[in-house]
C-alpha cells in the first residue's frame, strides 16, 4: 500500500511542475545579439587561383579577386526564385515577402546612374513574376510600417528600369519607420560608400522569418480578417567585397529603433544561418566560405563615423 501511494505521489508532482517554455526563435537572436558569437566552422586558408598585375612602378601584385561569373545566390527554402534586372529573390509566399534579396553593387553602377540622372519615382506595386501574387499596397495601407526596401532603390536604380523594378512588393517588407528611416537607412548608405571605395560588392538582404509573426493586410477589400504579411522582428544583411582580397561582414538588427552604435549589431554569417536555415554561399569553395563565415572584423572596413555612432 506504501508504495502504490509514493508512485500515486511522484504521478502527482511531475504533472503539476510547471512545463520549461520553449525558446521562440526571437527570443533566441536577442538572446544572442548580447552574448559574444563564436564561429564552430574550421577556418582555413584561401585558396583562390591569384591573377598578377603590375603598378606604375612596375611592381607585381597578387589579386584574389572573386571572379564576377560566380554564382552567389544563396539556398532557397521554398525553391521559388525570381530574377529581375538588377536583384535575385527568393519569395516565401506563407510570409508574402522574400527571405533573401541578392544583388551587386558595383562603381560603375553608380556611375551609370549619376550620369543618367536617374530619380526615385515611389511607383510602388505587386510584383507580377510571383507565380501566386505579391503582397498589394492595400496590405500596407494604414499599418503603421513601412515599405522597407531589402534592394535599396538608391543602389540597384542605376537605369530607369531598374529603378521601377526595386519598387515591386516584393522587394518590400513591414519595417518600423523609427528603424526604417534611421539606422536601416544609415547603413544602407555605408553600404554604398564601401561600394564605391571598393569597387565591387555582393550583398544578400533579408527579413527572418519564423512562425508566430504578427501580420499585417488583407486578401481582399471584403474579408477584413484575413491578415497576411508578416512583420519580422529582426533583418539582416551581409556584405561580401570580392575584389583584392576577399572579406566580409554582415549585420543582424532588430525591427525597431536603434539608438547605440551598428557596431553592436555586427554577427558572424554562420550564426545568421544558423536562424534562417539559409546556406548563403554554397557555391564558394569551403576554405574561402569558412573564412568570410566567421564574424567580420569592422577593422577591415573603413568606416563613416556619422554612420555608425
Amino acid at each position: 500500500m506504501k508504495i502504490l501511494f509514493l508512485i500515486f505521489s511522484l504521478f502527482l508532482f511531475c504533472s503539476c511542475s510547471p512545463k520549461e517554455k520553449k525558446e521562440s526563435l526571437s527570443d533566441k537572436v536577442a538572446k544572442d545579439l548580447s552574448s559574444p558569437k563564436h564561429s564552430t566552422k574550421k577556418v582555413e586558408p584561401i585558396t583562390l587561383s591569384p591573377s598578377h598585375s603590375k603598378n606604375d612602378k612596375g611592381t607585381t601584385t597578387l589579386n584574389y579577386s572573386i571572379p564576377s561569373s560566380l554564382n552567389f545566390l544563396p539556398t532557397s527554402t521554398t525553391g521559388v526564385i525570381i530574377k529581375h534586372k538588377a536583384y535575385t529573390l527568393s519569395y516565401v509566399e506563407t510570409h508574402e515577402q522574400a527571405e533573401w534579396v541578392a544583388y551587386e553593387l558595383t562603381r560603375e553602377m553608380m556611375d551609370q546612374r549619376r550620369r543618367n540622372n536617374i530619380k526615385r519615382k515611389n511607383n510602388f506595386r505587386d510584383d507580377p513574376s510571383i507565380p501566386t501574387g505579391s503582397a498589394y499596397l492595400d496590405d500596407y495601407k494604414y499599418s503603421g510600417y513601412d515599405r522597407g526596401h531589402l534592394a535599396p532603390a538608391a543602389t540597384v536604380g542605376y537605369t530607369i528600369e531598374t529603378m521601377s523594378e526595386s519598387f515591386y512588393l516584393s522587394n518590400m517588407s513591414p519595417q518600423d519607420p523609427d528603424f526604417n528611416q534611421k539606422k536601416w537607412r544609415l547603413l544602407e548608405e555605408q553600404v554604398r560608400e564601401w561600394g564605391f571605395r571598393e569597387k565591387a560588392l555582393y550583398i544578400v538582404t533579408g527579413p527572418v522569418l519564423e512562425d508566430g509573426l504578427k501580420q499585417i493586410g488583407k486578401r481582399s477589400r471584403s474579408d477584413q480578417n484575413n491578415k497576411r504579411v508578416s512583420v519580422p522582428n529582426y533583418y539582416y544583411k551581409i556584405i561580401i567585397d570580392r575584389t583584392d582580397e576577399p572579406k566580409a561582414i554582415a549585420f543582424l538588427m532588430p525591427n525597431k529603433e536603434i539608438k547605440d552604435s551598428m557596431e553592436n549589431y555586427i554577427v558572424s554569417i554562420d550564426h545568421i544561418e544558423e536562424i534562417t536555415g539559409i546556406d548563403f554561399f554554397p557555391a564558394l569553395e569551403d576554405s574561402l566560405e569558412n573564412r568570410l563565415e566567421k564574424k567580420g572584423d569592422i577593422r577591415e572596413w573603413k568606416i563613416n563615423p556619422k554612420k555608425f555612432q
